[in-house]
This record gives C-alpha cells, sequence and structure tokens, in this order.
C-alpha cells in the first residue's frame, strides 16, 4: 500500500521546482513522435541532428566551435553528434586550409538530399504545431523563446535574490 504522505506523481510533476525536468519530457515526447514519421519519409538524420544539417546547410561549412556558437549548444554536444552524422554519410571533415589543426564539416550530397527531405516534412509539422498551439491556448516555440531570452537576461540566481 501507498503512503499517503508521500507525494503523487502529479504533485511531484506539479511542483516548479521541476520546469527543467517538464521542458525535457516534452522535448524526449517530441524526439520519440518525430523518430517515425523521419523514418517514414526517408529521413535518417537523428531528430536532435536536424538543426546542425540545418546550420550546415546556411553556413556551408563550420567548425564544431563555430556550430557549437551558432546553435547555442556546448561544444561537447556538438562533437558528440558529430561522429554519427559523418557514419552515416551526411557530413564529412576536412582540415581547414588556413589552420590545419582545425576541422570543418560541410554536407555531403546526401546531407543535402536529407534536409531538402527535412525541410519538406517542416512544413507538415508546423502545421501539426499550430494545431497543437490552438489546442493549448500557447504557442509554445514563441514562448519558450521568450522564456529564454527572458532568463538570459535576468538568471534565476539573480531572481531568487530579489525575493529572500
Amino acid at each position: 500500500m501507498k503512503n499517503p504522505s508521500e507525494p503523487t506523481s502529479e504533485a511531484v510533476s506539479a511542483n516548479p521546482i521541476l520546469l527543467g525536468k517538464r521542458a525535457d519530457e516534452l522535448s524526449w515526447l517530441i524526439e520519440q513522435q518525430c523518430g517515425p514519421v523521419f523514418e517514414a519519409n526517408g529521413i535518417v538524420v537523428p531528430v536532435r541532428s536536424c538543426s546542425l544539417l540545418l546550420h550546415l546547410e546556411q553556413a556551408r561549412c563550420a567548425s564544431a566551435a563555430d556550430l557549437a556558437r551558432a546553435l547555442d549548444q556546448s561544444h561537447q554536444l556538438v562533437l558528440q553528434k558529430i561522429p554519427a552524422l559523418i557514419a552515416r554519410g551526411l557530413i564529412a571533415r576536412q582540415r581547414d586550409p588556413e589552420d590545419r589543426r582545425r576541422r570543418i564539416f560541410s554536407l555531403t550530397p546526401e546531407g543535402h538530399v536529407q534536409v531538402a527531405l527535412i525541410a519538406k516534412q517542416a512544413v507538415a509539422i508546423a502545421s501539426i504545431y499550430q494545431e497543437l498551439y490552438a489546442e493549448i491556448g500557447v504557442d509554445l516555440f514563441d514562448a519558450l523563446g521568450r522564456a529564454i531570452e527572458v532568463l538570459k537576461r535576468r538568471n534565476l540566481s539573480e531572481r531568487l535574490a530579489t525575493i529572500k
């Protein structure tokens, strides 16, 4: 029998300290639900690596540090994604002709094909998200973007200091 003094999963998930966990749950759910959609449409790019390929499409080539900066991700995270993309034949790595220590990455022909497939699927997914936003009464993409910007201007520590 469950101890009545233990918080329920609903009470735990409603705890404001767990907002990051909820955001991670949503991210994981989207990743899990996009996987079969990607597979059915011939997209072999890991869902969490789409932004990297899309940026390379625009930039034409970039170092891992350039990608990390542009995507606002850690250098380590970008370096973790790259081997799988190389193994799938989606990006190529070469030495920077101006700095032999530096490696630069670019899309392969198959990488360009995959970006085109992602772009085509993005149109359908955008309409699905619009339906979702209407259902929940908030444009999540916009709301998350605003929350990120606001927290960058004044972080949680600064905010907490004003209520103590």
